[in-house]
């Protein structure tokens, strides 16, 4: 092979290699991204340590929902009470209720605009008492399915994230890798 022909194939090459990177970083930025789920606050619906796939791009055409599972940045406010090694790291919680709705718990059920909720997917039902509490216009009060196991809406100081912290919707679980 000449040397004009080795060259060529090297920049082909690295020509492929750059798309492909490009490409990558492109759809995890605005496509989807894999996150990996450390706590059991979500069980059973994720397991400790499962990943998640998170659409982004559910966010441009669809508006979120309740009972949708987001995934989102803590607000600093929240992020202030987090330990050291949950810092800087992305949340998981289920959407109870949206901008306008009021929230009230008694006895560990879900009340909205004062309807009981069905909630079939909710693990170890707490016994605890909030509310009632209404959400500011473009936020969502949130909490985990795993009610005894979870640092949610409930006990933040802001009882709220906005809609601007949402990174996207968890769409697809897959177990840890063992």
């Amino acid at each position: 092979m000449s040397e004009k022909n080795v060259r060529k194939e090297v920049i082909s090459w690295v020509v492929t290699i750059v798309i492909a990177v490009v490409l990558a970083l492109l759809i995890r930025t605005y496509v989807f991204n894999i996150s990996v789920v450390p706590t059991g606050s979500m069980l059973p619906t994720i397991q400790l340590n499962d990943k998640i796939l998170v659409s982004r791009i559910s966010m441009w055409f669809g508006e979120v929902e309740t009972g949708d599972l987001v995934v989102f940045k803590p607000s600093e406010a929240i992020e202030s009470k987090r330990s050291e090694d949950e810092k800087d790291s992305l949340l998981v919680k289920r959407v109870i209720a949206k901008g306008g709705e009021t929230v009230e718990i008694i006895s560990g059920t879900v009340f909205i605009n004062g309807i009981e909720q069905k909630e079939d997917y909710v693990y170890n039902k707490s016994t605890d008492h909030f509310g009632p509490y209404t959400v500011p216009d473009n936020c969502y009060f949130v909490m985990g399915d795993n009610r005894t196991n979870s640092w949610d809406a409930r006990f933040w100081d802001e009882h709220y994230i906005a809609g601007e912290n949402i990174v996207g919707k968890a769409v697809y679980r897959f177990g840890a890798l063992k």
